[in-house]
């Protein structure tokens, strides 16, 4: 989170700077419209604050990481009024009461650890929980004629940065490749999302068949320990 403290009256701002986290996958969670405006204490001070960007971050390898500063310049009036009426564009001051100010945010250091040995194959790479449930439309069908296989991730985690799982179906099913739909949202300090395939299977041959269950293996980050998701 990026939150912005002011004992002045701010109009309005703008980010001046916003460097690309290195090393690390980035999906923007900041809540849409204007930011929440509260009145908190710092360092036995009170100010007028709110969240002015909130971004998830998952690492893509292990190490030393620093995310840089980013910088932000805002329209302040010095003398000061009501803040909850003016903060972040209640009334725009551009003129003789407005003066530009630049800030920058301290740069933040995160030692991101490997994961421990044991992972189960094949492994999907989440962190946090997933779940997997899959459905045909329909258990009847004729020969060379289609149905639809639905897939569906989901969990607590980067479920966007979860690979298409491995299906074993039966040598005779000609199968194509899946239309993918993919959603997530910020969730207690990281996302959940959903990931939903759908794969067009046809059987050319008659006789009952079988489908197995997907498997994939996860890293269960509040026990600590690896995990298996079965549809």
């Amino acid at each position: 989170e990026y939150r912005l403290w002011t004992r002045l009256d701010v109009s309005s701002y703008n980010f001046t700077s916003m460097p690309e986290p290195q090393g690390f996958w980035v999906e923007d969670v900041t809540p849409q419209g204007q930011p929440q405006v509260e009145q908190l204490s710092r360092n036995g001070r009170q100010y007028t604050t709110a969240v002015i960007r909130r971004v998830a971050l998952v690492p893509s390898g292990t190490g030393q990481r620093t995310l840089d500063p980013i910088g932000l310049q805002a329209q302040v009036r010095v003398r000061r009024s009501d803040p909850f009426g003016d903060f972040f564009g209640g009334n725009p001051f551009f003129g003789s009461g407005a003066e530009p100010t630049t800030v920058m945010s301290n740069p933040v250091k995160l030692d991101v650890r490997p994961l421990p040995p044991g992972r189960p194959e094949p492994f999907s790479g989440m962190v946090g929980t997933l779940r997997i449930t899959s459905q045909l439309d329909r258990d009847s069908v004729d020969a060379n004629n289609a149905v639809t296989l639905t897939v569906r991730l989901s969990g607590e985690g980067n479920i966007k940065g979860v690979p298409n799982p491995q299906l074993d179906l039966p040598s005779d099913f000609q199968v194509f490749p899946p239309e993918v739909s993919e959603s997530d949202q910020a969730f207690g300090p990281g996302l959940s999302g959903e990931k939903k395939l759908d794969y067009v299977l046809i059987p050319r041959a008659p006789g009952q068949r079988v489908i197995p269950a997907i498997t994939m293996g996860y890293f269960d980050e509040r026990t600590g320990t690896y995990k298996t998701a079965s549809s």
